[in-house]
């Protein structure tokens, strides 16, 4: 009987603990959490953190793909935007070199 209950018991908490995270992920998706999707257009630019662009005065991390090789040039990035430490983190989906 008494395993009986910590089965019953371990089954609620587990439970409550499901329901709970999915609650908190529903919640934090509302209040704006989910990634953003844009349009970047800059110079592809290298940094001591990685491969960086600079557009409107922002700097973004470019995560995703490795664009060293687009060093330098004009580009136009699509992605989501993220934030990690306080820094913007583009993940990136596709690129396009502007001539």
């Amino acid at each position: 009987m008494k395993l009986f209950k910590r089965l019953v018991c371990t089954m609620v908490v587990a439970y409550f603990l499901i329901c709970g995270s999915a609650f908190l992920q529903n919640f934090a998706m509302a209040a704006g959490k989910e990634p953003k999707q844009v349009e970047i257009y800059g110079a592809v630019q290298n940094s001591p953190n990685g491969m960086i662009i600079m557009s409107e005065g922002k700097q973004y991390r470019l995560d995703g793909q490795d664009l060293s090789k687009m060093k330098g040039k004009m580009v136009t990035v699509k992605g989501t935007v993220t934030e990690e430490d306080g820094k913007r983190v583009l993940n990136v989906n596709s690129v396009s070199e502007k001539e």
